[in-house]
């Protein structure tokens, strides 16, 4: 799953670095493609760029009329039709948070229950208590109310590379044993 969301934040990063913005990150976008030289024999992809936007140089946001996964969407992308970088990273912590619980978000609401719960509300799903605190201050990060506070960049998970490696082996042996 590590390397996975790895190869995703990658992606994003390169995307990000040619001012595009993804506009519709979820599991169904990221795509498996067979690769000979990675142990896995696949790497990860970012697909579907319907939504995708070019961010002029001089603009820090591209107003759509859309806004692709509601389950997905950042607050200010439901609110005001505003996609940034930020966006993207906010999907990112969504995704980070499906990939790693196995759980679907807001799996019976919905679009207008959605937007209500993650607007007006300000719900962000629940990180269980034995998340791995760096994937969990990562989740915190990207799903910042302001996104000026988001991890923008995400090079911030590419440097817990190895603590979350870490991590996310004894968590993942811890929950398989917690399951027998």
């Amino acid at each position: 799953i590590l390397l996975c969301l790895l190869d995703a934040a990658r992606g994003l990063e390169y995307l990000h670095s040619c001012n595009i913005m993804h506009g519709d990150l979820k599991p169904q976008n990221v795509l498996l493609k067979t690769a000979g030289n990675d142990r896995r024999g696949f790497v990860c992809k970012l697909g579907d760029f319907g939504l995708s936007r070019m961010l002029p140089e001089t603009q820090t946001h591209v107003n759509t009329g859309s806004y692709g996964t509601v389950t997905h969407a950042s607050p200010e992308l439901l609110t005001d039709g505003r996609l940034t970088k930020a966006s993207d990273v906010f999907a990112f912590g969504i995704l980070l948070w499906e990939l790693v619980t196995g759980l679907r978000l807001f799996p019976d609401m919905h679009h207008m229950q959605i937007i209500v719960q993650v607007t007006q509300k300000g719900y962000r799903p629940p990180i269980p208590a034995d998340f791995p605190p760096p994937l969990a201050d990562l989740v915190r990060r990207c799903w910042a109310e302001d996104p000026r506070a988001r991890c923008v960049h995400l090079t911030d998970l590419l440097f817990f590379q190895v603590p979350l490696n870490f991590a996310l082996g004894v968590w993942s042996v811890a929950r398989a044993a917690d399951a027998r």
